[in-house]
């Protein structure tokens, strides 16, 4: 990492944020694993978990090692967002009540 005035900021835009992000929504994919206890959970956590991993990796060589830059760490990240918003949409739809009645004709009947 090279001390200046524009790096600084490169690197906290394109390696330190990201970086958080990563490990922000691995944690919670991990999170509503356990809390969900199922297979599907268990399975996309651990792919986005073994997908950020990996980005991490790479964004590590990229800003602390100085090697070649790319942007295919950031775009894992973006769909592993995508992945964990699904699977806590999931996780939403799980823990909702199940309605007494979903015929409109017993709702309206009296």
């Amino acid at each position: 990492m090279i001390i200046g005035d524009s790096t600084i900021i490169e690197d906290l835009l394109w390696g330190l944020i990201p970086s958080a992000v990563a490990i922000g929504i691995c944690a919670w994919s991990i999170v509503m694993a356990f809390k969900a206890r199922g297979i599907a959970h268990i399975a996309i956590s651990a792919f986005l978990s073994l997908a950020l991993i990996w980005s991490l990796i790479v964004l590590y060589r990229i800003f602390i090692l100085n090697t070649w830059p790319t942007f295919l760490p950031h775009i894992v990240i973006a769909a592993g967002a995508v992945i964990a918003v699904v699977q806590w949409l999931f996780y939403r739809k799980r823990q909702r009540p199940a309605p007494l009645s979903t015929s409109f004709k017993d709702q309206h009947e009296g």
